[in-house]
């Protein structure tokens, strides 16, 4: 299974019809930094307004992420469901590539794939290209596909049946 976090619901995507696609609202929460999710009840947020993030990114094989590019970083929804998506590892740390990561909740590779739209410099492809090889190491995942748009209507033909 394939999840897809897109930050623009009028997005026409060329996608597999299993695919489970979320778009977080634009009135998210936050996450709070309080743990719930690591210690009192994992993988479940303490908020209840946007479902169970956590668990669909552990039932997916590979997450993909389709964001504008909002000052060189991803867009405040898709940041928010990625910052409340932190209980997918283990609250416990362990060197892996020489850096500190949390370990790994699932004895899984997580492919994760961004699909990112309004670029404007190639400061800011570099900064997401860092953001992203980061995300893919810290959820013990790789990164599979990473690809700039200059607008939605160039990212609407690109095919992420791949």
């Amino acid at each position: 299974m394939r999840l897809i976090l897109c930050d623009n619901e009028n997005l026409k995507l060329k996608k597999h019809p299993e695919d489970i696609v979320i778009i977080p609202s634009k009135n998210l929460k936050p996450c709070i930094g309080c743990f719930y999710c690591w210690t009192k009840n994992p993988t479940k947020c303490i908020h209840s307004d946007e479902g169970n993030i956590q668990e669909l990114i552990s039932e997916s094989d590979e997450l993909i992420i389709i964001s504008k590019n909002t000052y060189g970083g991803l867009s405040v929804p898709i940041k928010r469901t990625l910052d409340r998506s932190i209980s997918y590892v283990l609250p416990y740390f362990e060197k892996r590539n020489g850096f500190t990561r949390h370990k790994k909740r699932y004895d899984k590779e997580l492919k994760i794939s961004g699909y990112i739209y309004n670029i404007n410099t190639n400061e800011e492809k570099e900064t997401l290209t860092n953001i992203f090889n980061s995300m893919a190491e810290n959820f013990g995942g790789k990164l599979n596909n990473l690809d700039f748009f200059n607008d939605e209507k160039e990212l609407e033909n690109e095919n992420i049946n791949n």
